[in-house]
């Protein structure tokens, strides 16, 4: 049989409205350094020899694009792929299409994966060379977004990037309206940064740096106290976001009983837009520092603005952080037969420990990988929830991390261990353990530390 192995690459499509807020988790919360970068995606260091790609795409119904097989895929290799792909192929798996000569594939139980050799040129997901596949890859890319443009202009359309925030504030219209054009007021939830303009139609406005610096410009385009405010806005900084031109930013107010809906929405006419993507992580810290300081009296976050380099994790005392061996895939019962088949016998993998509930099996020497078995009734709903895969990752400071994870705000999700697990910003599910923990009960050779009350939220039918 094929040898199979797992790679050190994974990688994960997410909407690209979630690109600031990724960035800030993976390296700022993780310790991860962007090795490289583009419109259309970054590459993550997060440990020595471990590589996450994360590719950005406009999605109309997130939830829809989340739950569809390529939002997440880990990399296995072969020392003979030809044979392992036609195994695959014959199997049945579902086959992804993707620009690249690779095979992607959905396994049973819903894992996507990428199957390459055991010694191919993987520099360049690494951000340390081109790769054999970066040309086909570059020309496809230019290829589609050659085809969208001419789509566009077919329709007679421009190419925008949007960015839309809503949030109920328990306050008036009028008081909310006041918050957003008092100068005084505006420093104290806008990290010191404060806008000026008479607030009328045709007056100029600008965004102003606590050192007097002027960092946007522009006018206001409409001006309806208490309910709409519309500003001409172009960043003056940073030269390569000065060269994208002027966006429109749309403020709407509107009373909600007892709150106030704000809606703000950012556009501008050019596809990809690093501006957008700047934007989108600096508007939901302002707000909720806003939100905060309306309905409480003081400010959530208190860290300068702009961040000058969010991803950057300089002068941070970091805790460890690295990937460990340990995955899990929570399917519908009726899979388990495929699942034992596809996994065993194409893939050669081996079952360490089987339950009624639970099937652990070995992938290579030292990774493995949990099927917890369930009955859902709606299955795509299940799978959608984020709580369908995990990665593990493993820190010297757990509780350390874990504080940093649940003050970034994620979404931590209720699973019978004692571990947390929590989806990060892009989607991807983790279980975070300490590096020296005795994990054996999950490689089904040993009981572990924990496994009495899993096995007792099993038996509760979890």
């Amino acid at each position: 049989m094929a040898k199979v192995i797992i790679g050190n690459a994974s990688a994960i499509t997410v909407p690209r409205q979630d690109r600031a807020s990724i960035r800030r988790f993976y390296c700022d919360v993780f310790g991860g350094k962007i090795v490289k970068e583009d419109n259309q995606k970054d590459i993550f260091r997060l440990e020595e020899d471990v590589y996450m790609l994360f590719r950005y795409g406009d999605v109309p119904d997130e939830s829809e694009f989340l739950r569809s097989p390529r939002a997440l895929w880990l990399q296995i290799k072969s020392d003979n792929v030809e044979e392992m792909k036609r195994k695959i192929l014959d199997f049945g798996a579902r086959k992804i299409d993707l620009p690249l000569p690779d095979l992607y594939f959905q396994a049973p139980g819903g894992q996507c994966f990428q199957l390459l050799p055991i010694n191919e040129d993987q520099s360049y997901y690494k951000g340390t060379g081109d790769g054999p596949n970066l040309a086909k890859e570059k020309e496809v890319e230019a290829l589609k977004e050659k085809a969208m443009s001419e789509l566009a202009l077919r329709f007679g359309q421009k190419a925008k990037s949007t960015f839309v925030y809503v949030t109920y504030i328990r306050t008036t219209p009028e008081k909310l309206w006041s918050a957003l054009t008092d100068v005084e007021f505006m420093k104290q939830y806008w990290f010191g940064v404060h806008c000026e303009s008479q607030w009328t139609a045709g007056s100029l406005w600008k965004m102003v740096y606590p050192d007097g610096r002027i960092t946007d410009a522009g006018e206001i385009v409409e001006a309806d106290p208490p309910r709409r405010l519309v500003i001409r806005w172009q960043h003056q900084n940073k030269p390569e976001l000065k060269a994208e031109g002027e966006s429109h930013c749309t403020i709407e107010l509107e009373s909600s009983g007892p709150a106030a809906k704000l809606s703000i929405t950012h556009t501008i006419e050019r596809e990809p837009s690093n501006f957008i993507v700047a934007v989108s992580g600096a508007w939901p810290m302002v707000i909720s520092n806003l939100k905060s300081l309306l309905e409480t009296g003081s400010t959530v976050l208190q860290a300068a603005y702009p961040i000058e380099s969010a991803h950057s994790g300089k002068g941070v005392t970091m805790a460890k952080v690295i990937f460990g061996n340990h995955s899990a895939v929570m399917v519908p019962r009726t899979e388990r037969d495929r699942i034992r088949k596809f996994y065993c016998d194409v893939l050669g993998c081996k079952i360490t420990s089987e339950e009624d509930q639970k099937d652990l099996l070995r992938m290579g020497d030292n990774f493995y990988m949990a099927f917890l078995y369930g009955d859902h009734a709606d299955e795509s709903e299940f799978l959608r929830t984020g709580k369908s895969v995990f990665l593990e990752i493993k820190s010297d400071n757990v509780e350390e991390l874990r504080r940093r994870i649940l003050d970034f705000g994620v979404r931590k999700l209720e699973v019978p261990d004692p571990h947390l697990y929590f989806q990060a910003p892009g989607g991807q599910v983790l279980r975070l353990v300490g590096i020296n923990e005795d994990l054996s009960h999950y490689e089904g050779k040993g009981e572990g530390p924990n496994v009495g009350k899993i096995k007792e939220a099993q038996r509760k039918g979890f």
